[in-house]
């Protein structure tokens, strides 16, 4: 328990005991750990990559750098789920990793106004301000359009034939 006082001394032979040194129970400097903010990965729990695990030890390292966590080598993220710190007096806290991170959300998908004809010059849809929408023809390099207000628009290559896939 921390408090509690702990006494020792010690006899060589042919001596008498020594004095006693006390010391008493400290908190393991785990029990201060803070978590810090969700890091925004690319990857769910299980499939992070080193990029995403880096980023997660960073963002423990700043919020804990004054309790005794300043090296990338003292955290492990495991594969299942579960993160390791220890800390510089020997001390472990495990914490979900699902607690330090968040997954970066996934994009809203694009609508298309209408399906192109054989003949058309050009294909349209809605989306997110900003955002930009890649349009994917078999055989074709993709065409990219940037998103304006709500609405998109592309130019489409000659030749496209009827059922050819367009995502």
């Amino acid at each position: 328990t921390v408090g509690t006082e702990i006494s020792v001394t010690q006899t060589e032979p042919d001596k008498k005991v020594s004095e006693t040194e006390t010391t008493k129970v400290v908190a393991p400097k785990s029990d201060q750990f803070a978590t810090p903010d969700k890091t925004v990965v690319e990857h769910g729990v299980g499939e992070l990559d080193e990029k995403d695990k880096d980023k997660i030890k960073d963002a423990i390292i700043d919020k804990n750098k004054d309790k005794g966590v300043s090296d990338k080598g003292h955290i492990t993220i495991g594969d299942n789920g579960k993160t390791t710190i220890t800390y510089d007096d020997g001390s472990k806290k495990e914490v979900s990793t699902t607690d330090l991170m968040t997954e970066r959300e996934t994009s809203a998908k694009p609508g298309i106004d209408k399906a192109p004809h054989t003949q058309s010059k050009e294909i349209t849809g809605t989306g997110v301000d900003g955002a930009t929408v890649k349009v994917t023809i078999p055989g074709k390099a993709p065409i990219e359009a940037k998103v304006t207000g709500t609405s998109w628009k592309a130019e489409l290559p000659e030749g496209l034939t009827v059922g050819t896939e367009i995502s």
